[in-house]
């Protein structure tokens, strides 16, 4: 049964979605320290992943597809992803990072991933139906909405996030990707 307070707080900010991080948490905090420390004072952080290790969280939660909603594109995830967020905001934020197909195994390493996140905080998937090990960044909407026009305009189909050539196409915009996951 849907949370109403949850949604409301969707709604407003999807980034304040609570989540829990069992038993990952303490390693996933260490990395994000280890990060920190490494890249001390640097302003530009546009190494990939780095942003889902400083600003991201991990979803441990999945939902099947709600009726009425088709699989997407196979490989176009951020797409998938995309369109829906943008037509739906009140009801799916638009979120990046890493995960991994089951199929793949779990000594495989992690992919570069969009999905979605439905207003409970759960992963909602267009591109694969096996995805598990969800890390990633909710995008907030104004963002997202800026990002998707700008690539429309460029023709260029890609993730901001986890993605090089998305980082240069935010280069282009003149802001990164901080900037962008700041606005709520």
């Amino acid at each position: 049964m849907p949370n109403p307070e949850l949604a409301v707080a969707a709604r407003k900010s999807p980034n304040s979605l609570p989540f829990d991080l069992p038993d990952r948490s303490a390693e996933y905090a260490a990395i994000v320290a280890r990060v920190q420390e490494a890249l001390g004072d640097v302003q530009d952080r546009q190494f990939v992943g780095v942003a889902v290790l400083l600003h991201g969280r991990c979803f441990l939660e999945t939902a099947e597809l709600p009726k009425g909603m088709n699989k997407g594109t196979p490989t176009l995830c951020h797409d998938n992803a995309r369109r829906v967020a943008l037509r739906r905001p009140e009801e799916y934020a638009y979120a990046e990072g890493f995960a991994r197909p089951r199929a793949l195994g779990s000594d495989s390493p992690r992919l570069c991933h969009s999905w979605l996140v439905d207003t409970e905080g759960r992963v909602v998937d267009r591109t694969w139906d096996d995805g598990e090990e969800y890390d990633g960044v909710v995008v907030p909407y104004e963002s997202l909405r800026e990002v998707a026009e700008f690539a429309r305009r460029k023709r260029a189909s890609l993730g901001f996030v986890t993605d090089w050539e998305g980082r240069r196409l935010l280069e282009r915009m003149g802001t990164t990707v901080e900037e962008l996951l700041r606005r709520a």
